[in-house]
């Protein structure tokens, strides 16, 4: 009985509370994996309930139901761009508001301002119901927008693997190559090293031999 009431309220309610098993979704629930598992995707022929309404899978349900429904009458036509409808009811609704505050600055008291008062609600329940047409298309552009962020990060993450992975080789190539030293400031080899070493000896032998005191009293040039 409790749970036929609270759905009569949200069928009625214009601000619907949320539905109750939200309360099984806990961060505690979920972390012990005792939340339940979400429903599976409505089939074509199966509809869904939002917010106490029902609506269908199929493209003939459109997703905001229209003014007559409503029991509202309609100020545009049935084929309408919403930017050019939007546009002419501002300039109404404008216009409409001037109108109110002459009539309330003449005769506060005149039955032209209820008059009024009911045609700026009939405009910005207009208004609102040709925004609301349009929140598929600002779901759609955020998803996209969303995707490209998404895409730009994926490439970024791939080229900074890119980037690691051929630093990575070149340390690796340089460790397979023959062992560079650095002699008087200039980059050699092991080959080289040995040659300026054996090169290093014999100037060393030479001017041992030059500075031997048996040649210091000879003559050499």
């Amino acid at each position: 009985m409790a749970a036929n009431t609270e759905q009569q309220q949200q069928a009625v309610s214009a601000l619907p509370l949320p539905p109750s098993f939200y309360e099984n979704y806990t961060d505690e629930n979920v972390k012990n994996h005792r939340a339940p598992p979400p429903p599976l995707p409505p089939s074509d022929q199966e509809g869904y309930s939002c917010f106490g309404m029902t609506f269908s899978q199929s493209n003939e349900t459109p997703i905001v139901p229209p003014l007559e429904s409503q029991n509202v009458e309609r100020l545009h036509p049935e084929s309408y761009e919403h930017k050019r409808e939007l546009l002419k009811m501002n300039h109404s609704l404008l216009c409409a508001v001037l109108d109110l505050l002459h009539i309330l600055a003449s005769s506060a008291d005149s039955p032209q301002r209820a008059q009024k008062l009911a045609d700026i609600y009939l405009i910005l329940i207009h208004m609102q119901h040709l925004i609301n047409e349009l929140r598929p298309v600002q779901a759609r552009d955020a998803l996209a927008a969303m995707m490209s962020r998404q895409v730009e990060a994926t490439n970024n993450a791939l080229s900074s693997v890119a980037k690691i992975i051929n630093e990575v080789a070149n340390i690796v190539n340089r460790s397979s190559s023959p062992q560079t030293t650095h002699v008087n400031g200039l980059t050699t080899t092991e080959e080289e090293n040995e040659l300026y070493e054996s090169n290093s000896t014999d100037v060393n032998h030479h001017s041992l031999a030059y500075h031997n005191p048996l040649f210091e009293n000879m003559d050499l040039f």
